[in-house]
């Protein structure tokens, strides 16, 4: 059986979201995937369980029927009982990973944030649990210079050589990427390291679409409603400045908060620039307000709560990936999928 584990060199790398786009095109490969995150780096709650928010992501994306709780045994560092040692918990590791490996073709064992600082603490760090499963390894690497990731990968390779299958050097800035095409990649070759799959930085990842904002909200969307799933938000915004003529009626509705699309960074601004418009505190627009957002083709939506209660929802759970954002693993898989980075990849999984 094998276990292909996931694993990140940093914050922000993309790792949810690869081994999502990793997990998808396994499948799509014909594939049955299995996923376990033994130790947790998100705890959250959903209707009285508490697990990892990638256990719950992916017990969602997969259809799998294994209880959350057992995807993710230990949701955080201090749901680890203080008694068990770190043999005790390699072995209990592996037993679980055994279990939830039945029935599928690979199992996706994700780590933890950081691969090395993460575990200098940690009773069972994830070179550990690398070793103990004997499994296949791929590295998610945010770029962030040169010598950082030549350096951080080239640690990693020394480490676990035979483990190491492919590594993945996530959100490189354009301005960097040839240069990044001919140093790390070039010097890995040379040195004979695993396949790097290089992706650049793109911002429609980062973004939510207006369904998603109006789930977070708990919304009531009272025009524009077919524009929910394709329209992207880069910014929110109170001030009345960015509207546009012929929104202008809106700047003398006062609760209020603006979305804008990415595009919106240009000036003057357009109606075109302005993804929806959220009314809060439980107002209702009078009829020449919704008959406006009609014409200019804008979302309009209404909430009960109050403006900064709003913004407050809206910025912290801009970070989280959930199942809603099935368009971004397309985004990136298409990505990936280019050049054959992806069928390389795969190969050098050797599944």
């Amino acid at each position: 059986m094998p276990f292909l584990f996931i694993g990140s060199t940093g914050d922000k790398a993309g790792h949810s979201i690869i081994s999502w786009a990793v997990a998808d095109t396994l499948r799509n490969r014909g594939f049955r995937v299995g996923f376990f995150k033994p130790f947790g780096t998100h705890p959250v709650q959903e209707q009285d369980v508490r697990s990892d928010a990638d256990a719950f992501l992916f017990k969602k994306v997969l259809a799998l029927e294994t209880p959350v709780e057992h995807l993710c045994p230990y949701p955080a560092a201090e749901d680890i009982p203080v008694s068990r040692t770190s043999e005790e918990l390699l072995t209990e590791t592996a037993e679980k990973a055994e279990f939830l490996a039945r029935g599928a073709d690979v199992l996706i064992v994700m780590g933890r944030t950081h691969m090395f600082l993460d575990d200098a603490s940690h009773p069972a760090p994830d070179v550990s649990v690398i070793n103990r499963l004997q499994a296949d390894l791929l590295v998610v690497h945010r770029y962030r210079k040169l010598s950082t990731t030549r350096y951080s990968l080239l640690s990693i390779a020394s480490l676990l050589k035979e483990r190491l299958r492919a590594i993945v050097i996530n959100r490189i800035p354009a301005p960097d990427f040839e240069r990044a095409v001919n140093s790390p990649a070039g010097s890995f070759d040379r040195s004979g390291m695993p396949p790097a799959l290089l992706i650049p930085e793109d911002p429609r990842l980062n973004y939510q679409t207006l369904a998603g904002a109006a789930r977070v909200l708990d919304a009531e969307v009272l025009s524009g409603g077919e524009f929910l799933q394709n329209t992207l938000v880069s910014k929110i915004t109170v001030g009345s400045a960015v509207l546009p003529e012929a929104l202008k009626l809106f700047r003398r509705v006062y609760h209020k908060l603006i979305l804008l699309k990415p595009e919106a960074d240009e000036l003057p601004p357009t109606a075109e620039s302005v993804a929806g418009i959220v009314l809060t505190g439980g107002g209702k627009p009078a009829p020449a307000v919704l008959e406006t957002a009609k014409r200019a083709g804008i979302t309009l939506m209404a909430v009960q709560h109050d403006t900064f209660t709003s913004i407050d929802r809206l910025e912290h759970s801009s970070g989280r990936l959930t199942h809603y954002d099935q368009y971004k693993v397309e985004r990136l898989g298409e990505m990936m999928e280019q050049d054959g980075k992806m069928k390389k990849l795969i190969a050098a999984l050797k599944l």
